[in-house]
Parts: C-alpha cells; sequence; structure tokens
C-alpha cells in the first residue's frame, strides 16, 4: 500500500508530465501563421519546452498561451485593405440570373436581365461612383 508520502511524488510526476505534454502538443498543433500573429517563434518555445521542462512549460502555459487565446477572438487574415473592381454591372453577387450594380464600393438595388445593359454605363438615376478606396 502506498502511503501519502509516495502519493504526492506520483501526483506531482503526473502533473509535471501532464504540463509537460499539453504544452507541447499545443505548440505542435499551432500553424506557423498563429505563430506570427503573436510575434513568437514556434522552434524557440519548442527548445524550451523540451530542455527546461517544467519551468519552460508553466511559462508557455501561463505567458504564451493566452496570446494565441486573444488572437483566436481576431480575424485570421490580416486586415488589408480590398482592391474591389471598378464600378459597373455584374452578376448578381448572390446568384440570380441578373446583372447587378457595382458602384466601386457596394452593390446597389439597381439590376438589368443578362446583357440587357451596356458594360460600364451606369443605371439610370444611380449616384455617381464614390471614391475607391474611400477616404477617412
Amino acid at each position: 500500500m502506498l502511503g501519502g508520502m509516495e502519493l504526492i511524488i506520483i501526483a506531482f510526476v503526473f502533473g509535471v508530465l501532464g504540463a509537460w505534454g499539453w504544452s507541447l502538443v499545443d505548440i505542435l498543433g499551432r500553424s506557423d501563421q498563429q505563430w506570427k500573429a503573436i510575434g513568437q517563434e514556434k522552434t524557440l518555445w519548442l527548445l524550451v519546452i523540451l530542455f527546461a521542462g517544467l519551468p519552460g512549460s508553466i511559462a508557455y502555459l501561463l505567458a504564451i498561451r493566452p496570446k494565441f487565446a486573444r488572437i483566436g477572438e481576431l480575424p485570421s487574415m490580416p486586415m488589408r485593405p480590398m482592391l474591389a473592381p471598378p464600378p459597373g454591372w455584374y452578376p448578381d453577387p448572390q446568384g440570380a440570373p441578373m446583372l447587378r450594380w457595382f458602384d466601386g464600393r457596394l452593390w446597389t438595388p439597381h439590376i438589368a436581365p443578362l446583357g440587357g445593359m451596356p458594360p460600364g454605363s451606369p443605371p439610370p438615376g444611380a449616384p455617381p461612383p464614390g471614391p475607391w478606396p474611400p477616404r477617412y
């Protein structure tokens, strides 16, 4: 039968192995893009975990892992200005068999039958296309 001290040692060993394994699996499961998003090096933290053991695992779990949780709330792709197509008639973005006027920023309610409007001609009564990219 195991005494109290042996149980504490076994619990400690399993705790250390659990933290070490959790850190290792978490590091290897992250994409390079995620690592770049938080400004850290995957290889460096892998080496820290492998060679420092429990202190490295604790440092990773307390300092680095929360950063991944914060970027999880953000879009996965970096925000870049999108280049929109020029104003004009385009196939309806929702797949309806018609053309819809794109004013350079937004889809408008103006529609036309396929082949019904000359390319580039604005719809009757439409406001002039806005500047692109928008100026703030």
